[in-house]
């Protein structure tokens, strides 16, 4: 995945939110003021509040290289409280592994580039740890996001919840620590030492990629 970072790139130009590759793999939202509509200087003033406020509703759509660890996670949230089961943090980031584990390997790319670190209770993705902090282990309450993902990824993630959302947050916990990405992270270290190293991406797509072999060949 590369993202060129001398410059933004907009993806959005139909008037819906525009979505842009900043530098740092974060996503920021332009106005769309530049293209606005023809009519637009004949148009009344309550036509034109009507207007921004269905452009302010609008879905924002988001290029495969801007994904990031934050919107996949806010995704997640999203189908957990359609599904009727609201999810912790803890359980989130291990849906949130498996999502970038499985995605590597079916297709040989990782679903968004930040990292998962090997922390005590299984692999956990700083930055979505830092937002999510304040809930705890309270369920994640939030708005619905405005994300609109492309149909592979939403299918992707649905399969994810199919495959791990019935099994419960320690039951996730438990499991992330028998594979091997965290394993081989933490280098032997004691189950409740303490631990920032980097869980690496090319073991996971190496690891999971063999189990969907062995699935196939099954």
């Amino acid at each position: 995945m590369t993202v060129d970072h001398k410059s933004k790139s907009t993806y959005v130009t139909d008037g819906s939110p525009v979505v842009e590759c900043a530098t740092s793999m974060e996503v920021s939202v332009g106005t769309g003021t530049d293209e606005r509509p023809s009519f637009i200087e004949t148009a009344t003033s309550d036509a034109l509040r009507s207007q921004r406020a269905a452009h302010k509703q609008a879905k924002k759509r988001v290029n495969k290289d801007c994904i990031t660890a934050k919107i996949v996670a806010e995704r997640l949230v999203d189908l957990c409280n359609h599904h009727g089961d609201p999810v912790t943090h803890q359980k989130l980031q291990r849906l949130l592994y498996y999502s970038q584990a499985w995605f590597l390997a079916l297709y040989e790319q990782p679903l968004f580039s930040e990292e998962f670190e090997a922390w005590i209770h299984g692999p956990t993705q700083p930055q979505v740890y830092q937002m999510l902090r304040p809930f705890a282990h309270k369920a994640i309450e939030q708005p619905e996001s405005q994300w609109q993902l492309s149909k592979k990824i939403e299918k992707h993630l649905q399969d994810v919840l199919a495959a791990y959302g019935k099994f419960s947050s320690y039951d996730l916990e438990r499991l992330s620590q028998e594979e091997a990405p965290w394993k081989e992270a933490r280098d032997g270290l004691p189950l409740d030492e303490p631990s920032e190293s980097q869980i690496s991406t090319e073991t996971m797509l190496r690891f999971y990629k063999a189990r969907l072999n062995d699935q196939e060949e099954g």
